[in-house]
């Protein structure tokens, strides 16, 4: 199978709350989900009917109430029937750089040990994923911190209630690849700004750079440079369309520092120059 034929590669939220929410009814456009993955967490929850999930071939049931959480990296897919579902798609290692409590904690977060699934209506990480989903689709201004406080809770009561198991050495072994592609996306995502070498994303995978740029190259489907390119030219144009800084100061700032190169890549990437293409967003 040609995993890369199924990666999506989408960016999720915004640069300052990477995540994003969908509610999926019969009438959405990808009311099915097709067989597809990434590199961010995502968690489900069935507002009502059934959802049935493969994850890495493994079938779950999800009836009205239940959730479940796909690891990032894992091949998935779904068939609802009569079902309305919701989807959150977010970078764990953004929304929570610095992991507070014991080992237990940490092991989790990095899928040193696996979430039990699927999380049954009454269970503390069900409500939980009711409470994150009712709050963000109720709420408005503060809508954003209680998500990340309910999902704070989700961790929590996974381990309060020790619904994880510890994988088997096959799977810790493709984890640790995923997790060391995970931290290089981390390192770019937070300092594209400054400066990057190969090496230094290398070393934040801890690996030798040769075998690195195949592991990233193979899960992401470009190489770490072409990667970084990318991703600073997707902040440039956030920046187009929201603020009214110089396209000099937003070329600094999203880590080109040379303004021809800037424009000449944006160009290509975007099919239109950046001063265009503000004045194109701003219609």
């Amino acid at each position: 199978m040609n995993e890369m034929a199924f990666h999506e590669n989408l960016r999720r939220g915004s640069h300052a709350f990477p995540a994003s929410f969908y509610r999926v009814s019969a009438e959405h456009p990808r009311y099915e989900m097709p067989l597809h993955w990434h590199m961010e967490e995502e968690l489900i929850w069935v507002e009502e009917g059934q959802l049935t999930l493969w994850i890495d071939q493994e079938q779950i049931l999800l009836s009205e109430g239940e959730a479940a959480l796909v690891a990032g990296g894992a091949l998935h897919s779904g068939k609802p029937r009569d079902c309305i579902y919701h989807c959150l798609v977010f970078d764990n290692g953004l929304l929570f750089p610095r992991i507070p409590g014991g080992e237990e904690a940490k092991a989790l977060l990095e899928h040193r040990i696996e979430p039990r699934q699927p999380f049954l209506k009454e269970s503390g990480p069900a409500r939980r994923a009711k409470e994150i989903f009712t709050q963000w689709h109720t709420l408005r201004e503060e809508r954003e911190f209680m998500a990340i406080g309910s999902l704070w809770q989700f961790w929590g009561s996974i381990l309060a209630e020790g619904l994880y198991d510890r994988p088997l050495y096959a799977e810790q072994k493709s984890h640790r690849k995923r997790e060391a592609v995970k931290n290089a996306l981390r390192r770019i995502h937070m300092d594209y700004a400054r400066p990057l070498t190969l090496g230094e994303l290398a070393e934040e995978a801890r690996m030798n750079p040769h075998y690195f740029c195949s592991v990233f190259r193979e899960a992401v489907g470009q190489t770490p440079v072409k990667y970084l390119c990318n991703f600073r030219l997707e902040v440039a144009a956030e920046r187009l369309r929201s603020t009214r800084e110089t396209v000099t100061d937003i070329a600094l700032e999203s880590g080109f520092g040379d303004l021809s190169y800037f424009t000449k890549a944006f160009t290509k990437k975007m099919g239109q120059s950046p001063g265009s293409y503000r004045r194109a967003s701003g219609e």
